[in-house]
């Protein structure tokens, strides 16, 4: 019997000491919808982001996305296009609260590029914090700011993430501001 709950301590210790709280080792895949709601402009899309901490308060990020968009208000100007936009930056973070609440923020660069408008590129900036409450739940809030031609302006942002199965979640988000909101839901791997 003794033995029975000193294996199963040291399995609760060994799990607890294995887990370092927000994650900055990800790679992050889903489904995006963005809504031009002032130019009634919408569409569906996925995509792709990488973060990865070579040392400790610090950790490089990379994305891109792809959306199919619709012009449900003018048919005479183009009504389907396409618009890709690719960032990559780096980051750094500070724990409030060791492994539960950390400050961040991560700047670099971002292109865009929208299907008969032309090309765009500029600096993004992210400030936001991390919380992980519990071993299974982390939410992020921020803002993000680029200074692309388009969408030269800051949106708040929020993400969640729930442990589905060991090093794997699933995640949704909402970004916006008073011209557009992107919804997403996707798989997030820590590694």
């Amino acid at each position: 019997m003794e033995k029975t709950i000193l294996t199963l301590a040291s399995a609760c210790a060994l799990a607890t000491s294995a887990y370092a709280g927000p994650s900055y080792n990800e790679i992050i895949g889903e489904w995006i919808h963005p809504d031009w709601g002032s130019a009634m402009i919408d569409g569906d899309g996925v995509a792709l982001s990488l973060s990865y901490s070579p040392a400790e308060h610090f950790y490089l990020a990379a994305s891109g996305n792809r959306a199919n968009m619709n012009s449900v208000a003018d048919v005479s100007l183009n009504p389907v296009f396409d618009i890709s936009q690719y960032t990559v930056g780096i980051g750094g973070y500070f724990a409030l609260i060791p492994e539960k609440l950390h400050i961040a923020a991560d700047v670099g660069g971002v292109w865009q590029d929208i299907e008969g408008f032309g090309n765009d590129n500029g600096l993004y900036l992210s400030p936001h914090l991390r919380w992980s409450p519990q071993q299974v739940v982390e939410v992020r809030v921020g803002a993000l700011f680029s200074d692309l031609d388009v969408n030269e302006d800051w949106a708040f942002y929020g993400r969640v993430f729930f442990e589905i199965f060991e090093a794997v979640d699933f995640t949704a988000s909402y970004t916006g501001n008073d011209d557009y909101d992107t919804v997403s839901a996707g798989l997030r791997i820590r590694f």
